[in-house]
């Protein structure tokens, strides 16, 4: 029985700290990684691919193209995409409050099962011991996880740069047509 039972909070123990690890994990690093990458991507296309596709144009396109930037009030858009969105904020909010819901739920779980063992059946289990294997195992596998994200994984390209400019130019001149 009592294995049994040291075995059910080790395993708790281990979601719980594998859990809070990839969320502070998530949320301090790869959370930054991802907005960085998309910031990256928009420059990239919108300085790079964008600018050279456009003085391939003929004059009289570059001169639509001219005559709609003179018409159009962009401080309009900039002052739109200045504000935070709404839903994004309003998600990524509610992500933060689950996760800390689920950390917690577990924590008080094994907290309590620890608690019901030891004084309604008076068995003496080692706590300290399984928190403490279970530290130095995560501790080992974070530093893994993290050299892969940081020497692999941020090094990936998923999609050729051109891919979101290839989409635009199409939609612009699907629209100009």
């Amino acid at each position: 029985m009592k294995q049994a039972i040291e075995f059910l909070l080790n395993l708790i123990l281990h979601v719980i700290i594998l859990f809070i690890i990839l969320t502070v994990f998530f949320f301090v690093y790869i959370s930054v990684l991802e907005k960085e990458a998309y910031q990256n991507e928009i420059d990239s296309v919108l300085r790079n691919e964008f600018l050279s596709q456009l003085n391939k144009l003929p004059d009289d396109q570059k001169q639509v193209i001219r005559s709609y930037l003179e018409d159009t009030n962009f401080d309009l858009y900039l002052n739109n995409f200045k504000v935070p969105n709404t839903y994004v904020t309003i998600n990524n909010n509610w992500l933060v409050a689950v996760c800390v819901i689920v950390a917690s739920f577990l924590i008080l779980l094994f907290l309590t099962i620890s608690f019901f063992v030891q004084h309604t059946c008076h068995l003496r289990l080692d706590i300290y011991n399984i928190v403490y294997e279970n530290i130095c195992l995560f501790s080992i596998t974070g530093v893994i996880e993290i050299c892969f994200f940081v020497y692999i994984a941020y090094n990936y390209i998923p999609v050729s740069p051109t891919v979101m400019l290839d989409s635009f130019l199409t939609d612009i001149d699907d629209k100009l047509n």
